[in-house]
């Protein structure tokens, strides 16, 4: 018998996007001042893992692709 199906009920389903954790939802203030920070540079061994990860995320509807915003700040990708 596998582990896993002995602690099934311990096991979290989810989209696989977010490791299982419990996201709070995110209210931003839009009154507030907007932000706009530099990018910061993906080491180039990790960049197609990277993009294949945020391909995935915009196909089950995690995230969404824009072409500019007012606000923005680089994202924290854990590998």
């Amino acid at each position: 018998m596998p582990i896993t199906s002995h602690f099934q009920h311990l096991i979290v389903q989810c989209s696989g996007n977010v490791g299982g954790m419990k996201v709070p939802s995110v209210k931003l203030e839009l009154d507030g001042e907007s932000i706009f920070l530099k990018r910061r540079v993906l080491p180039y061994g990790q960049r197609e893992d990277v993009l294949n990860a945020l391909q995935k995320m915009e196909q089950d509807g995690v995230m969404s692709k824009v072409e500019y915003g007012i606000w923005a700040t680089p994202i924290v990708v854990a590998m």
